[in-house]
């Protein structure tokens, strides 16, 4: 092996080490992925992107279910996710500010 053929491996090695970050860092590669992932996406997938929703569960008794569909079927036409946000809303208008002290 000549010392031209050594430079040169060291030449290779320290091409990735001439960024702040390796090249292989798991941060890089995440970020990398996630661009590719973004730049691959068609443009009906683009105009698709909302955020996710995310379910809440509970147990109700059958009385509870009843009065839920009797509200919701008054006051939003029997949407049960916008009776919910309307009964957020109104709990939260009588509550303290989040953080604040308890009554």
């Amino acid at each position: 092996m000549s010392d031209t053929d050594k430079d040169e491996g060291d030449d290779f090695e320290a091409l990735f080490m001439r960024h702040s970050q390796p090249l292989l860092s798991k941060e890089r590669t995440h970020s990398r992925l996630t661009a590719e992932r973004r730049a691959a996406r068609t443009p009906k997938q683009r105009e698709n992107l909302k955020e996710p929703r995310k379910m809440v569960n509970f147990r109700a008794n059958a009385e509870t279910r009843a009065l839920i569909m009797h509200l919701a079927k008054h006051l939003t036409g029997g949407d049960r996710t916008a009776l919910m946000h309307l009964a957020l809303a109104e709990l939260a208008r009588t509550a303290p500010p989040i953080g604040g002290a308890r009554q």
